[in-house]
C-alpha cells in the first residue's frame, strides 16, 4: 500500500453522519409501518437497515478504492527525468538503441532462416502436388 496517499482525516466521520442520517430516515419510515404491521415488520426493517448500511459501507468502501487506485495511476503515469546532464541522456539513448538494433539483428536472422525452411516445406508440397496432378 502506498504511503503517501493521503485519505481526508474527516472520511470516517463523513460515513459515519450518512449512516447515522440512512439510520434515521430508515427508523422514521419503519416507524410508520410498525404500528400498523407489528413485529414482523420491526425485524423486517432492521434487516433493511443492516442491509442499506452494509451497502452505504460498500459503497464508500469502493468510492476510497478507485479514488486511490485513481491517484495511484496518475501519479505514476508521468515520466521523470532521471538525467541532468543531457550528454549523458543522449548517451543513454545511444546505447538502448544500440541493444534494440542487436536484438532485431538476432530476430532477423532467425526469421531469414525460418524463411528458407519455409521455402524448402513449400518446394516439396509444390513437388508432391504436380506429382499427385500428373498422376491423376
Amino acid at each position: 500500500m502506498d504511503k503517501n496517499i493521503q485519505i481526508p482525516s474527516d472520511l470516517e466521520t463523513s460515513i459515519e453522519k450518512m449512516l447515522d442520517g440512512m439510520d434515521a430516515a430508515s427508523r422514521i419510515l419503519a416507524d410508520g409501518k410498525t404500528s400498523q404491521e407489528g413485529p414482523q415488520a420491526d425485524s423486517r426493517a432492521r434487516i433493511a437497515r443492516i442491509k442499506r448500511s452494509f451497502l452505504s459501507i460498500t459503497a464508500a468502501a469502493s468510492i476510497v478504492l478507485v479514488g486511490w487506485l485513481g491517484y495511484g495511476m496518475a501519479r505514476n503515469s508521468a515520466p521523470q527525468d532521471t538525467f541532468d546532464d543531457p550528454q549523458l541522456a543522449y548517451a543513454e539513448v545511444e546505447r538502448v538503441l544500440s541493444s534494440i538494433s542487436s536484438n532485431m539483428q538476432h530476430s532477423v536472422r532467425g526469421m531469414e532462416k525460418a524463411d528458407e525452411i519455409i521455402g524448402r516445406q513449400q518446394e516439396v508440397y509444390s513437388g508432391i502436388k504436380q506429382s499427385h496432378n500428373r498422376n491423376n
